[in-house]
């Protein structure tokens, strides 16, 4: 009903860089401006994620087990696995409309570190982080 995937800023990297390795494999064999002109925007949506970072990339609940807390038990067990894993550093980025996320990602110690977007469309990323210790 809920889950998340987190990694540390070394195997984000990798990824990333995967990902776009098999994007322009694609591509290649059958090339469209559009979606190439799209990837040169989108580099700067998402801001650059320090080493020490332990990075939350995505998070969901179906919509049938929603407002019942797993989204906020999901969290926690997120950043007790970074610290459990030597991290006190954790980093997101949250869709800037997604103000449900955004308060439960505050309510846990999060603050804005960025704000993104890709001019004339609406994608608008907020860049979140919170230290814990111990």
């Amino acid at each position: 009903v809920g889950g998340y995937i987190a990694l540390p800023c070394s195997e984000l990297q990798e990824c990333r860089k995967s990902d776009l390795l098999s994007i322009m494999n694609v591509l290649r064999h059958n090339p469209d401006a559009q979606i190439m002109s799209r990837m040169r925007e989108a580099r700067s949506l998402f801001s650059h994620v320090e080493e020490n970072d332990f990075y939350l990339s995505r998070i969901g609940v179906a919509p049938s087990a929603r407002r019942g807390g797993l989204g906020r038990r999901l969290l926690e067990m997120f950043l007790r696995e970074g610290r459990a894993k030597g991290f006190s550093r954790f980093r997101l980025d949250v869709c800037a409309d997604n103000d449900r996320a955004i308060r439960l990602y505050r309510a846990a110690g999060f603050d804005v570190i960025g704000d993104s977007a890709i001019p004339n469309t609406p994608l608008r990323y907020l860049s979140m982080v919170t230290v814990v210790a111990g």
